[in-house]
């Protein structure tokens, strides 16, 4: 599936997981969608991605073992350097006021799992058109 806005196309979007298996088959989802795709599971890892990669866009586990999405959202909006990268939040919790948690702390979207790939990549579209449409109208 490829991207239809070229402002998104080639994307980088960075993903955080505990699990590398997992965050492995995500990236080869966003590499055939035409993204770019950067793994992260410490916060050391996600630090360097941040300051080297510079992703377009964050996808985050909030399960996870050593520090949970949650507090990773936290910081890198905290960061004035980072907090304008649109967030998305992956959580087996599919709870309201998990959902509300998560969007008061600045995600841009919420996504159940599992969740249907294109879902997934729906969602990172419209996190990117709106950062997308934002700097253009600033």
């Amino acid at each position: 599936m490829k991207m239809n806005n070229k402002s998104n196309s080639g994307a980088n979007v960075l993903i955080i997981n505990d699990q590398p298996k997992l965050a492995r088959s995500m990236a080869f989802l966003l590499e055939v969608a035409g993204l770019h795709a950067l793994t992260a599971s410490t916060t050391e890892e996600v630090t360097q991605a941040l300051t080297q990669q510079k992703p377009d866009l964050i996808l985050c586990d909030v399960d996870m073992t050593l520090t949970d999405g949650y507090t990773m959202l936290r910081r890198i909006r905290a960061d004035r350097r980072f907090s304008h990268i649109p967030f998305i939040v992956m959580s087996e919790s599919y709870e309201l006021h998990d959902l509300m948690y998560a969007l008061d702390l600045g995600a841009a979207e919420y996504l159940p799992k599992p969740f249907d790939t294109y879902d997934l990549i729906d969602a990172i579209r419209e996190a990117l058109e709106e950062t997308h449409a934002y700097r253009v109208a600033s």
